[in-house]
């Protein structure tokens, strides 16, 4: 897998998390920053399914809809989804 494809657009994390300007800064988000108890909640198993797809195929569609479960799933970690 690729380490540089950059998401589709910049994405900004709740304070106290890292920066997201790749595809891999989002999965190392999930796999090693959220507890492991969370990583099994739908929204963020999905978001990982996404990511990893995206990086695979390199497809800007895939891409961006990685980028954007990836957001819903932040925000809803945040509460304002």
């Amino acid at each position: 897998m690729g380490t540089g494809l950059k998401l589709s657009r910049a994405i900004v994390a709740p304070a106290g998390w890292p920066q997201l300007c790749t595809l891999t800064d989002a999965l190392h988000l999930i796999d090693r920053n959220l507890p492991k108890e969370r990583r099994h909640i739908p929204h963020w198993r999905r978001a990982r399914e996404l990511l990893t797809k995206a990086l695979r195929s390199k497809d800007p569609d895939v891409i961006e809809e990685a980028t954007d479960h990836l957001e819903r799933a932040l925000r809803a970690e945040d509460g304002q989804a």
